[in-house]
């Protein structure tokens, strides 16, 4: 592409005020995220951790191709010849954005905010023991020996991961006051903490997950809560969704264009903190159209800023 092809495609699908250039925008990803797939190389010997993480990327590379199929919309038509024309539900989209939202969020956290070592160590065993933990609950419903056996083992693993966390050197060398705090994370089935000069600190919830990761700030203040509104029946969630389909003004596909713009600058984030785990990726991304490297930094850069650019391909429009 020239220059001026490149600033126009830049524009277009920065903008997204079509149909045509969100799917454009979505392929984009799509494409890049399963390339990464291929490419990635996980061993036997690799560690629990980071093939968890791998499969975090394919998480989402399935959350963005479900989001294209959703964002193609709905029609019916009656056996009596009554027609429903084709409408995009945007609370359908905002429950799935919402969990890009929280998988992001989660993997910054584990993963970026931590160093490699202890700190990861203990941050990823808090999150496994909370899932393991909440799987404990259908112990008491277990019928079968082979759920019931399960379960047993489960257990006993949720306890090997306290154990490998006490073992850690700097369990040991935190105060007992937050020894205390990752043992209620334990108990209340949380891993939502981080370290600071080895101190253990909280975090709020998944809307904090995203501003820790180095959002500038107001850019998705409380995004959150905008998700879980419209992916839960309230009332808020009824009214709006009254609103988008009145037949004068529908206002359906402004809404889901807000909330697929909002994802792709979510996995704009995800995609510069995939290559910083895993470095020998940006050798893909370095192979992708110049058009596509410009375009999945800047929903990664507009979110935080040039510090946080996977390359400076921008520079070709200059």
């Amino acid at each position: 592409m020239t220059k001026q092809e490149l600033r126009s495609e830049y524009i277009r699908l920065s903008r997204l005020q079509s149909k045509q250039d969100v799917d454009d925008t979505i392929d984009i990803f799509l494409e890049y995220f399963f390339k990464t797939i291929l490419a990635l190389k996980i061993e036997n010997e690799t560690p629990k951790e980071l093939k968890d993480a791998a499969l975090l990327n394919q998480m989402l590379f399935t959350k963005l191709s479900h989001l294209k199929q959703i964002i193609t919309g709905i029609e019916f038509t009656s056996k009596s010849g009554a027609k429903l024309n084709n409408i995009i539900d945007p609370t359908v989209v905002g429950s799935l954005v919402r969990t890009i939202f929280e998988t992001v969020g989660m993997f910054n956290l584990i993963y970026i905010q931590t160093s490699a070592g202890e700190e990861r160590l203990i941050l990823y065993n808090l999150w496994v023991s909370a899932g393991l933990s909440y799987r404990q609950r259908f112990t008491t419903s277990a019928i079968s020996e082979e759920v019931k056996e399960k379960a047993k083992k489960e257990k006993q693993q949720i306890e090997d991961l306290k154990i490998q966390i006490e073992q850690t050197t700097l369990f040991k060398n935190i105060s007992q006051r937050d020894k205390n705090r990752i043992y209620n994370k334990i108990t209340t089935k949380e891993y939502n903490i981080r370290f600071e000069n080895e101190q253990v600190k909280g975090v709020a919830g998944f809307q904090e997950f995203i501003e820790k990761a180095g959002v500038r700030p107001q850019l998705m203040d409380n995004m959150y809560t905008h998700f879980s509104l419209n992916s839960h029946p309230s009332n808020v969630s009824v009214f709006q969704f009254g609103d988008m389909f009145r037949a004068a003004e529908p206002r359906f596909f402004e809404l889901v264009n807000f909330n697929v713009k909002s994802a792709l600058f979510l996995l704009g984030v995800f995609a510069a903190d995939f290559i910083k785990l895993f470095p020998e990726l940006i050798n893909i991304y370095n192979a992708q159209p110049l058009r596509d490297q410009i375009m999945i930094n800047f929903f990664n850069s507009f979110m935080r800023g040039e510090a946080y650019d996977i390359n400076k391909a921008y520079e070709a429009m200059n």
